[in-house]
């Protein structure tokens, strides 16, 4: 499973790059640093990778907290990256993710309250399911 979410987060690099960022896939990221690190221009994001072939899987509370602290310290600005098979990239701040206990519970529903990845980047875009189109890069 893992090499299918490392996949991913080479795919989502490799869109930030054409879209003119400066990324950086962390080694050992996971538990202390994000997956992701991307730069242009002054604006810095951070992601959290994370891929599904299921209707729903678990992210621990922690390590989404330890990572968020990363970012504050960074200067980043934090999402988790979320993808499910056959849907495009989504991108959630912390507070939209679904508290279950000790996890974040993540769904396919919970993709409506995120950005696409074109809305993260170009923020003046509307947010998902607004402008109608049901596209998504």
């Amino acid at each position: 499973m893992y090499r299918k979410g490392a996949d991913h987060e080479r795919q989502l690099a490799k869109k930030l790059g054409e879209e003119g960022f400066v990324v950086i896939r962390a080694a050992g990221s996971g538990k202390n640093t994000p997956d992701l690190i991307a730069g242009c221009d002054g604006t810095t994001f951070m992601f959290e990778c994370k891929y599904s072939t299921k209707e729903a899987f678990y992210i621990d509370k922690r390590q989404i907290g330890t990572q968020v602290v990363f970012a504050k310290k960074f200067g980043g600005d934090f999402f988790v990256a979320v993808k499910f098979k056959n849907i495009p990239w989504c991108f959630l701040r912390p507070e939209q993710l679904e508290d279950s206990g000790k996890n974040y519970k993540m769904t396919k529903y919970l993709l409506e309250k995120g950005r696409k990845l074109r809305q993260l980047l170009y923020r003046n875009l509307p947010e998902s399911g607004s402008d109608g189109s049901g596209t998504g890069v």
